[in-house]
């Protein structure tokens, strides 16, 4: 059974243009039903003849830790979201707007650009567990990080 993947929470992501990208991602994703990475990765690898996207690469993708290089594995994950949740891609972002919209396509294109452009996050790591403050105490040395890695194991 697969895991739920869950958006990150702001400790580990914090606000910015990563973020903001992420967040507009999880909508998209919410909207198509939360389908398993093997069905995005299968949904992607049977529309795009150029290049497929690993459920690796949609997972971390999906959870801020990288931004898709290539705009087109990036525009890939929206356009199956648009298709399998029935939205129109090239519809007004913000159709009730009193100042003019831009179409979710280029809204789209600008979020993962300005996410692209900004360094990868440092997520805050958890309190010191040694029990007396960050330095340590009663003659243990200062706490180590018990951060979780997400990079994979081999």
């Amino acid at each position: 059974m697969a895991k739920i993947l869950r958006m990150p929470s702001e400790r580990d992501l914090p606000q910015g243009a990563r973020r903001d990208f992420v967040e507009e991602l999880w909508d998209y994703y919410r909207r198509a039903g939360r389908p398993t990475l093997q069905e995005i990765a299968d949904a992607i690898s049977a529309d795009y003849d150029a290049f497929t996207a690993s459920k690796e690469t949609i997972r971390r993708a999906m959870l801020g830790k990288t931004v898709p290089i290539d705009g087109d594995v990036a525009d890939a994950l929206f356009e199956v979201f648009c298709k399998r949740s029935k939205t129109d891609p090239n519809e007004d972002r913000w159709p009730d707007s009193m100042d003019g919209s831009e179409p979710r396509r280029d809204w789209w294109r600008s979020l993962w650009s300005r996410a692209l452009e900004e360094a990868p996050p440092t997520p805050v790591g958890p309190g010191s567990t040694s029990g007396w403050g960050s330095g340590g105490g009663w003659g243990t040395s200062a706490a180590r990080s018990s951060a979780a890695v997400e990079e994979p194991p081999f």
